[in-house]
């Protein structure tokens, strides 16, 4: 277990990291929601979404921007002190966890932040007659949305894969198990996507995004509690 000499900022920075990205997660959901009448795939299409109204249109751009701390940026600290944390149980599985769940942290982000500062100049752009707008939206969905975030899933799903692993094999079975879950739902995720059953996709992609939320609670609940093991080097194994 981490020791009382152990409990330093680096510590209780990552268990506020977490804990702050589940309700920027929920609240992320909400606006999508909010902006999309309930209807999420209404923002695939180009037409559809810049038809949404200024009022929703600037929830959208507000879930976006909240997205990137909901479930991307602000789980870099996360990453790096679990890594640190378990990286003596297998060193060479805890780097490629880690090396990984940064990268799902940047190729997420950016995505989001593309989408976010191209929504408001787009809708403008068609409500002001410039129909070409929504073929232009529709191009960085198809970008964005079908293409940097589903290749970012396999990068999610290895970080997950690899400390669930981790934990489970070294006696932390309920929150490894959920963390090994949340990785085996990104591959399905991407696995129905690439075979163009998109719907099905998104229904797994709505789980996974609400378990993620339980999982940062969870972890960050468990760094306060000063209950999350530390192990001893041992080398690559």
């Amino acid at each position: 277990m981490i020791t009382s000499g152990a409990y330093f900022s680096g510590h209780r920075f990552a268990a506020l990291a977490a804990l702050i990205s589940a309700p920027c997660a929920l609240g992320t959901l909400a606006l999508f929601n909010a902006a999309s009448g309930g209807q999420i795939p209404v923002l695939f299409d180009g037409a559809s979404a810049l038809a949404i109204g200024a009022e929703n249109g600037r929830l959208l751009t507000l879930a976006f921007w909240l997205d990137i701390f909901g479930y991307y940026l602000i789980f870099v600290p996360v990453i790096l002190y679990i890594w640190k944390a378990i990286r003596g149980a297998n060193e060479w599985v805890a780097d490629l966890g880690a090396i990984s769940g940064l990268i799902y942290c940047v190729m997420g982000a950016m995505a989001v932040a593309t989408m976010a500062s191209s929504f408001s100049a787009l809708q403008a752009l068609y409500q002001s007659g410039a129909e070409a707008a929504a073929a232009t939206w529709t191009g960085i969905v198809a970008g964005q949305w079908f293409g940097i975030w589903q290749a970012q899933v396999i990068a999610g799903a290895v970080w997950a894969l690899c400390f669930g692993s981790i934990l489970m094999s070294n006696g932390v079975r309920l929150l490894g198990g959920l963390t090994f879950l949340i990785g085996l739902g990104w591959i399905v995720q991407f696995a129905l996507m690439v075979s163009d059953m998109v719907d099905a996709s998104q229904a797994v992609s709505n789980v996974v995004v609400l378990l993620q939320p339980v999982w940062a609670i969870w972890v960050g609940v468990a760094l306060l509690r000063n209950s999350l093991p530390r192990f001893a080097a041992r080398g690559i194994a």
